[in-house]
């Protein structure tokens, strides 16, 4: 029965294919069969090549995956090395800023101290000048060597240089004491003389005659106490009397 059926069908499939002639038939088995041997040897070669490409592929693939982590450890050791740097710097310059503050520190004390020692200066140069007053105001009149360059100094700059006459009580202390005044005009480029030597006691301390002004303000310029005798309806000559020393 299965055997009718297997008959039946080729007998079907045989009748649906179209009928060739014995040579063609033959023909063409031939060119399949060569179709299916060359199809067997592409297969063979695909995979053969697909095999050795893709070992190629993954060497090359291991390269560049090698290539990248050695530029990337490079990387990570330059990017490390720098932070060290960054680090160094860091420490660097919290030490310099230390050194900084400690050099302000000491700048500011180095002020004060520099100031302290300006009030120090003053208030010595204070007492120096009040005891030379006291010594001056105990002892004969004098003045101080800084009085005398001021005295010069004034009078060397006017333009009207007076002749000083210099009037005096006759005695020693007062004599000296007019001798030094002399001098430090003199020293100024004024031209002194002495005048009247008074016996008799006259008004104590210096007066001033001089309508130029210069005496009177060398006078001030030193610091030196005066009476300024001068009036406008005055004739008398430039003078300066020097009387015994108040007390």
């Amino acid at each position: 029965m299965a055997k009718s059926v297997n008959t039946t069908a080729a007998m079907r499939l045989k009748s649906s294919m179209p009928t060739l002639a014995q040579p063609t038939a033959e023909l063409w088995n031939t060119i399949f069969n060569v179709v299916l041997v060359l199809g067997a040897i592409a297969v063979l070669a695909g995979t053969w090549g697909a095999f050795w490409t893709g070992n190629m592929k993954e060497f090359y693939s291991n390269e560049r995956i090698s290539a990248n982590e050695a530029q990337t450890a490079a990387a990570n050791a330059s990017a490390e090395q720098a932070r060290e740097g960054a680090a160094r710097a860091d420490e660097r310059a919290g030490k310099a800023n230390e050194a900084a503050a400690e050099l302000q520190v000491r700048a500011g004390q180095l002020e004060r101290d520099a100031a302290h020692a300006r009030v120090e200066q003053e208030r010595l140069k204070a007492q120096n000048l009040q005891l030379q007053m006291q010594i001056l105001a105990q002892g004969p009149r004098n003045i101080t060597i800084d009085q005398s360059n001021k005295i010069a100094a004034s009078v060397s700059a006017e333009p009207n240089k007076p002749k000083i006459i210099f009037d005096y009580f006759n005695e020693p202390e007062t004599h000296r004491f007019m001798n030094i005044l002399g001098a430090s005009f003199m020293e100024g480029g004024l031209e002194c003389s002495a005048g009247q030597a008074f016996i008799n006691t006259i008004e104590q301390g210096i007066q001033v005659w001089d309508r130029t002004g210069a005496v009177q303000r060398a006078f001030r310029a030193a610091g030196i106490i005066f009476k300024d005798m001068t009036s406008e309806n005055s004739d008398k000559p430039t003078t300066i009397q020097v009387g015994s020393k108040p007390y």
